[in-house]
C-alpha cells in the first residue's frame, strides 16, 4: 500500500504550527506559508521555521517510518549578547517535545506524535557586521510511526 498523500500536509501544519505557537511575541514565520513583510524584516529579532519532510520507509505491509526535520533560523539585533541563546533555547525546549499531528483538512482528529530526536542549536555569529545582525539555527529530526489512514 502506498503513503497517504495526506500525511505531509498533517506532518507539515501540525509541525508548523506547534514552532509557530512557540515563538509566542517574537515575530515567526513559516517559510512558504507566510511573507517576508517590510516589519517582520526589520524587527529586532525574529525566528523562521521550516520544515522538510516527509522521508517515508515502508517497514513492514502498511507500516510506515516517517522521518521530518524542523529548522528554526533566529535573527537577533546586536545587543544583549545572551538573547540569542535565550531565543534559541526557547525553540529547543518546545523541539523536545512530542507534537501532536492532527488530520488539518478533515475533522482535526488525531493522528500521532513526532517524537523529537536530535536537537542541534548552531551559532554563526554576526553574519551582517553593517547591520549588526546575529543569526543561530535550531535544528531537529522528528520521527512517526504510522499505519495506512
Amino acid at each position: 500500500m502506498a503513503a497517504n498523500p495526506n500525511w505531509s500536509r498533517w506532518i507539515y501544519s501540525s509541525l508548523a504550527g506547534h514552532l509557530h505557537d512557540a515563538a509566542g511575541a517574537i515575530p515567526a514565520l513559516v517559510e512558504g506559508v507566510e511573507d517576508r513583510t517590510d516589519a517582520f524584516m526589520q524587527a529586532p529579532e525574529r525566528a523562521e521555521i521550516r520544515v522538510n519532510g516527509p522521508i517515508a520507509n515502508e517497514l513492514s505491509h502498511d507500516y510506515w517510518r516517517l522521518d521530518v526535520f524542523a529548522n528554526v533560523v533566529v535573527t537577533v539585533q546586536f545587543g544583549n549578547p545572551y538573547r540569542i541563546q535565550e531565543i534559541a533555547g526557547l525553540f529547543q525546549a518546545e523541539m523536545d517535545e512530542p507534537v501532536e499531528v492532527k488530520q488539518f483538512g478533515g475533522d482535526e482528529s488525531h493522528v500521532g506524535c513526532l517524537s523529537p530526536g536530535k536537537i542541534t542549536i548552531t551559532h554563526f555569529g554576526q553574519v551582517d557586521p553593517t547591520n549588526r545582525i546575529l543569526q543561530a539555527t535550531v535544528d531537529c529530526s522528528y520521527h512517526i510511526y504510522l499505519t495506512g489512514i
